[in-house]
């Protein structure tokens, strides 16, 4: 009953943290748009929650802890989105345990534009450019005992705008310094997990992710991805007599590139939730909702074999509506399996 408790305490967390979102500055204008965005086709059913699930993929990015999780195998996922108005995203993640405690991973996150059209001064075309985002995280984890893993991921983000074959003062490439993610991971019971990931330190005395960029010849601009507090907590239970899961997360976004500050208009919240039922052995249907973004989805396990040794191969697909834009995105597909 304790655990259920805490697991309110989050919901009640996560519907104050949403309620104060309209009331805050956005994030626009600051670096890690594709982080934020989230990773897994499973995950983003389940409206972009995975810091507080053993099953997260990939677990480099979602939090490092998970990475020790992975005893058996090698642990793959792949997937691939085409969002309205040309939009592109693309999600790689492959994680193995070392040893009998340790774990480590690797994840890489894009994003791109298929349909952006470049003009000059006097509104002519010029052309078609491509431009692409992408962050890349590499991580080790390490279980404690029997409840908690620890964990630490390191990451940098990099761009190709593709358009300096059109303007030849631009630059099209540019890349971030490394910055590091700590997560942690606490399993309760069979039933109830928490997480809490702190995403985007860096090697400064502020703590803070920030660098110069060279967006073209001669100038220089700054850039900050904000430092994150990302706490979610997991509730299984079973509905009609199959497995059903409830997931929420809170988010704190500090705006200010300094160590910490109280005042709340520099920071901004924001909260996710997800849903998921196994109606069937290896078949799911799921829901979520992600800063105002709705999220459905299914998803399959197909049970083959490897070497006569058992070779889950799960496919997933997510549908997501993004409310503020009005826009449909029913085409996201991804791949996951474990290789004895």
């Amino acid at each position: 009953m304790m655990r259920l408790h805490v697991f309110i305490v989050f919901l009640v967390l996560g519907a104050t943290a949403f309620a104060w979102e309209s009331k805050k500055a956005n994030l626009a204008g600051l670096d890690g748009f594709v982080e934020r965005m989230g990773a897994g086709i499973r995950e983003q059913a389940l409206g972009n929650t995975g810091v507080a699930d053993r099953e997260a993929q990939p677990g480099a990015f979602w939090n490092p802890a998970l990475v020790a999780s992975s005893r058996q195998g090698i642990v793959m996922s792949v997937g691939g989105e085409q969002r309205s108005m040309g939009r592109t995203g693309t999600q790689v993640g492959v994680q193995s345990g070392v040893g009998t405690r340790g774990g480590v991973g690797f994840a890489l996150l894009g994003r791109g534009d298929t349909d952006f059209e470049v003009v000059n001064e006097e509104d002519e075309d010029l052309g078609q450019a491509y431009p692409y985002f992408y962050m890349a995280y590499i991580a080790v984890g390490w279980r404690l005992n029997r409840y908690d893993l620890l964990g630490v991921s390191f990451s940098r983000s990099g761009e190709n705008l593709g358009v300096a074959q059109y303007y030849s003062e631009l630059r099209d490439d540019g890349q971030s310094p490394t910055s590091y993610n700590l997560g942690w991971h606490h399993t309760w019971s069979s039933r109830f997990e928490t997480g809490m990931v702190v995403r985007n330190l860096g090697f400064n005395s502020d703590l803070s992710a920030r660098w110069t960029r060279n967006p073209s010849n001669g100038s220089e601009s700054q850039a900050l991805r904000p430092k994150t507090l990302e706490m979610g907590a997991t509730y299984s239970t079973k509905v009609k007599g199959r497995p059903f899961g409830l997931r929420v997360e809170v988010l704190d976004y500090l705006l200010a590139d300094t160590l910490f500050v109280f005042d709340p208009d520099w920071h901004y919240w924001t909260a996710r939730f997800g849903a998921e039922w196994e109606p069937i052995s290896g078949g799911w249907l799921r829901a979520g909702f992600d800063s105002k973004n709705l999220t459905c989805g299914l998803g399959y396990q197909f049970n083959l074999r490897w070497n006569k040794k058992p070779w889950p191969l799960q496919l997933d697909w997510v549908f997501v509506y993004e409310t503020l834009a009005g826009q449909w995105n029913p085409v996201s597909v991804g791949v996951r399996t474990r290789i004895p």
